[in-house]
Parts: structure tokens; sequence; C-alpha cells
């Protein structure tokens, strides 16, 4: 077989706490927007969709410019008894590392750049006797003498349902601005899938201060259709050496996963793992890997979108043109306006003057005790609950020669 000398998990890695340099994305616009972040006077804000990059990104970042950082990640304040808990924990760890001599890898909770850490500089820092999110803020500005250094903030929508943790937050964001903590010099990045995350602030007793000390760089967004095609192109071909048959659409593949970077690695992988022994990606290699893909990964949502369909008795499924039009727009945010566009462009001989109605319909799949869209933060356009309710759709429904919506997902009963 013609294989490089990686295997398919060392090229495609969904999860893995450790950017895949050779498997990143640029993303030009939020970088630049980071590094303006940086020189600024403002704690920083990275948010976006669960899979979009957020960490890929801010991880890339700091780590090829050096600059040193701590995660503080806020789903261990529950398990922890509150978000100090969370930096003590944090101090301790990188106290027991550096006293054992262990080792920071790049990508883990702690990164320090080109720097060096001392059992002698954490004893110092310990000296000072102060809470512990002041000792992590002393530990960070020793190291980040020739780059700014930075404790990141991860999974902010950990704590969002807890009063207590967002008032402890707000707290701490607010402490950075006072004289003797500014003096420290470290950034706070705060990451996290909610689109609004300053609006969970606005509750607190720091609501008239917060705003001013956050600053959003632009929203972490699935990847375009090129970029998604470049990364499985790159991992499959440039570094896997896999051949793909000419029936095989990695246009397709890309499409199915939505332009997702986690998605994109998930898939990959899988096709990757299907394809090593002959050395060549075939079309069934592609649907198996889609299918093994969508019951581990999707069974919930595939369950959420079949509740919606229309029944396969109705002559024209208006709610299957609906969900087919939404699962096919490329853009975050839609409008009634742009599902009704779409549908009347792909089925124009069930649409031809006839009022559709898309805004009713629209609603509905945003209402009851599952809604798969929500109305965007502009309030004047929705988007999808989750991007897997339109990967679901995707690979659900398409549409038949009478230019009717119809689903297709018998390959998937298996």
């Amino acid at each position: 077989m013609t294989v490089g000398a990686l295997t398919p998990d060392e090229v495609f890695t969904p999860r893995s706490a450790v950017v895949n340099d050779r498997m990143y994305i640029s993303r030009d616009k939020h970088e630049r927007a980071l590094e303006r972040a940086l020189t600024g006077n403002k704690n920083i804000v990275i948010y976006g969709a669960s899979g979009c990059g957020k960490s890929w990104l801010w991880k890339s970042f700091l780590g090829q410019r050096e600059h040193p950082y701590m995660i503080a990640n806020m789903a261990q304040a529950s398990n922890l008894g509150g978000v100090g808990n969370v930096f003590e924990n944090c101090f301790n760890r990188v106290e027991r590392r550096a006293k054992t001599g262990s080792s920071f890898r790049a990508g883990g909770s702690l990164n320090l750049g080109p720097l060096k850490l001392s059992a002698q500089l954490i004893d110092t820092v310990k000296e000072l006797e102060v809470e512990p999110f002041e000792r992590c803020l002393a530990l960070m500005s020793s190291l980040g003498k020739s780059r700014k250094s930075v404790i990141v903030i991860e999974n902010f929508e950990s704590i969002i349902e807890d009063e207590r943790h967002i008032n402890d937050l707000a707290g701490l964001i607010t402490l950075v601005d006072d004289d003797d903590y500014a003096s420290y010099g470290v950034k706070l990045l705060l990451v996290g899938v909610p689109d609004d995350i300053q609006r969970y602030f606005s509750k607190t007793k720091f609501a008239q201060t917060i705003s001013n000390r956050l600053e959003e760089i632009p929203e972490v967004q699935r990847l375009s259709k090129n970029e998604a095609e470049l990364l499985l192109r790159q991992g499959l071909i440039g570094l896997l050496n896999l051949k793909i048959d000419p029936d095989v659409s990695l246009e397709r593949v890309a499409f199915i996963t939505d332009y997702i970077p986690q998605h994109l690695h998930e898939i990959g992988l899988k096709i990757a793992f299907n394809a090593i022994e002959s050395g060549s990606i075939t079309h069934e290699d592609f649907m198996q890997a889609a299918i093994e893909w969508i019951k581990s990964s999707h069974s919930s949502d595939w369950a959420a979108i079949s509740k919606r369909l229309d029944s396969i008795t109705t002559k024209i499924g208006r709610r299957n043109q609906t969900l087919w039009a939404i699962g096919n727009i490329m853009k975050t945010d839609f409008t009634s306006g742009d599902v009704e566009s779409l549908i009347r462009q792909g089925f124009p001989a069930s649409t031809s003057e006839i009022a559709l109605n898309v805004s009713d319909v629209l609603k509905e799949l945003a209402s009851g005790d599952n809604p798969i869209i929500r109305i965007a933060p502009n309030g004047a356009a929705y988007r999808f609950v989750s991007p897997k309710y339109c990967i679901a759709i995707r690979t659900m429904i398409t549409k038949d020669e009478e230019m009717i919506a119809i689903q297709e997902y018998d390959y998937l009963d298996d």
C-alpha cells in the first residue's frame, strides 16, 4: 500500500489538546484582531459555535508567537466549589509539575513559550501570600517579560447558569483594572460558545463596568468551502499519501460536515482508517465513514430532525422543503426571505405563484421543547441552535425528480 509515515490519528486530531500545526488552517482576520487586542487596554473575548476552532485559533496564535499562557477551565468550577478554587487548582498543578521536574507540553494547561519554570519562582510567588487569582497573575507576569502573558478562561458556557460563579468571575475581571492587579500586565482571554458573553454579566453588580473591560474579536465560524476542502486534501493526500477515486467528491465530504473543523477531523479520521489498507479512498470508504460518523456522533440530532419531517404521505412537503433550504444556505444567519428564495429556486414546479408562508414554518422550527433554530443575535434572522442539526439535515433530506423535498436515509438503517 502507498501510505505516508504518519498514521491517520496523527493527522486527524478532532479532540486533541495540542494543536496539530501541519493541519492548521490560518484565520487571518481573527489573528489580526487578536494581535490588536493583545496590545489594547481591554481583556479579550473569543466566541463561536462548538467545534468551529476557537481553541485551535488561540492556541496556535499564542503558541507561534511565544506568549506564555495558563488555562483556567470553568468546567471545573462546580466540582471545585467556585471560580476562585479553579485558580487555586491551576497554581497548585503548576507547582507540583515544577517541583517534580515534569515538562509543560505545548498546548496543555500551561505554555511557557521559550521560558523555563523553576521551583524557586513558584516559592517566590507563594511568599506573596495573596489569593489564588492574584497568585496566578503574579506567576504569569514573571514569565511574560518579553511577550504578553495570558490567562485563558476556557469553557465560559459551563458557568452561565450559576449566578454565583458569574458574579465571582465578573469581580475578578473588574479587579484586573485595579492598580495593584493591573501592574502585573497580564491579559485575560475568555473563550466560550455564547455569542453574547457580555450579556451574562449584565445582571451582576459589576454590570456598569464589565462592558468597558471586554473586547470581542469577530465570531469564530465554520471554515469556508475552500478552506474545508484544503484541510481534507492536506490530510488525506498531502500527509497520508492516499489516492482518491474519481467518484469521490471532497466537496461533498466537506459539505456534509458543514465545514466545521472538528467534524472535518472526525470524518477525515474515519475515511482514512477505512482506506489505509488499500491506500485508496473509494466511494464505499466515504459512505461507510459517513454512516459510522453520523451514527456515533449525531444520533440524537438525527432524531430531532426526524420529528420535524412531513409525513411521507404528504403530497408537497413544505416543511421538508424548508428544512432542506436551511440546511443548504451557506450563511450562519438566515432570514425568511433567504429561505423562501432558495425554496423557489430549488422547487420551481411546486412553488410557482403560490404563497409559501415560510416565516410561519421557521417560527414553528424555532419553538417547542427542542427547537432546531433560534433568533440570531441581531434579532432579524435565524441560526441553528447547534450546527449538528444542519449536518443531520444535509444527510437526511434530498430532492426527488418532481422537485419535492423528501427524506433519504435508508442507508443509515443498516
